[in-house]
């Protein structure tokens, strides 16, 4: 049995608990709670005891279903093909999966197959976060996100493991997005919450891209400006606090990390590096004049915020940039 592991998340007991849906014993209720939401119709059988401590917790943001399902005992989730969904689970703990005959063990996060029967056995106290959405629907937010145009539906099947690409980012961000809609309540303001939406969103499409096979292939346009250094710079605009490797950038877009960095020299004269601290630093300069020192605004949260993890570092290029340090600019607001 192979074994697909990912660090740098942890499983976040109680994950979703301002979103109760369902506490039972019964294998049955906890089963259809979890398929309420997921819209997915698979089967539980429970392999040692009689009964069950389950609970549910989930929700749905905007056309994103989230469910954290844990069982209290060792049970066996028969998923049938997904179709025209997209389910993508997040074992938070080990995890024994078969299908398409592969079986293997994982903590990592992977997409159910859209076409095949996936065998799960979730670690008993900890479950699984489970997040799905209609595949049209995920087809146009990633054509929108990526500034790729669709060649055709989502299809995700293969006789391997459909784990997903940058595992340790798309399981980090998730966790942290599920613990900030906890955090928010049961009716978020809509402006925070298509936030949260499009940060799932937009991890999802990176973790799926090497599954992806919809998006017509990049084109050089007749002007000689290539159509994927847009669809870059769509994604550095839209992603740029969450970017932690610019190399993820070239996975989304469909290029290699060399056709990246060139493309870019070539045609804006900078590097994707270069390109993604000046978005960074754009939108930190945003921040710091609107504010309030009194409410808790620092230098270091906003800084944090907009994907510096280096204050040293944000402080010199902000006053390269601006000609004052970030102090001075959030003094003054």
């Amino acid at each position: 049995m192979t074994e697909l592991s990912t660090t740098g998340h942890s499983a976040a007991g109680g994950m979703l608990t301002q979103h109760p849906v369902a506490r039972s014993t019964d294998p049955r209720i906890i089963r259809d709670a979890v398929n309420e939401l997921t819209l997915d119709q698979h089967a539980l059988r429970l392999n040692s005891g009689v009964a069950l401590n389950g609970s549910v917790n989930g929700t749905s943001l905007g056309p994103l279903s989230l469910v954290h399902v844990a069982y209290g005992e060792e049970v066996t989730i028969t998923s049938p093909p997904t179709g025209e969904r997209i389910l993508v689970v997040f074992p938070l703990g080990p995890m024994a999966v078969e299908s398409s005959s592969h079986q293997w063990k994982s903590v990592a996060p992977f997409a159910l197959s859209t076409s095949r029967t996936t065998l799960m056995i979730p670690d008993a106290g900890r479950g699984a976060l489970i997040g799905g959405m209609e595949s049209k629907v995920a087809a146009e937010y990633f054509a929108r996100i990526s500034g790729r145009n669709l060649a055709a539906g989502i299809s995700l099947d293969s006789s391997t493991p459909l784990q997903l690409a940058a595992p340790n980012l798309v399981a980090h961000t998730w966790m942290e997005s599920c613990l900030a809609l906890g955090e928010l309540g049961v009716a978020p303001e809509a402006h925070i919450g298509q936030t949260l939406l499009n940060t799932f969103i937009s991890t999802l499409l990176l973790g799926l891209t090497p599954h992806l096979d919809c998006f017509e292939q990049p084109q050089q346009a007749p002007s000689g400006y290539p159509d994927y250094l847009q669809a870059a710079k769509n994604f550095i605009d839209e992603n740029f606090a969450h970017i932690t490797r610019i190399s993820t950038v070239a996975q989304t877009v469909g290029i290699s990390s060399r056709q990246l960095q060139h493309v870019f020299t070539r045609h804006l004269g900078t590097t994707p590096v270069q390109y993604l601290r000046e978005v960074r630093l754009l939108a930190a300069h945003q921040l710091l004049l609107g504010a309030n020192p009194a409410q808790g605004d620092s230098v270091s949260s906003i800084a944090s915020k907009v994907g510096f993890d280096h204050l040293g570092r944000f402080s010199a290029y902000y006053g390269q940039k601006f000609g004052s340090a970030p102090s001075r600019t959030l003094a003054a607001a």
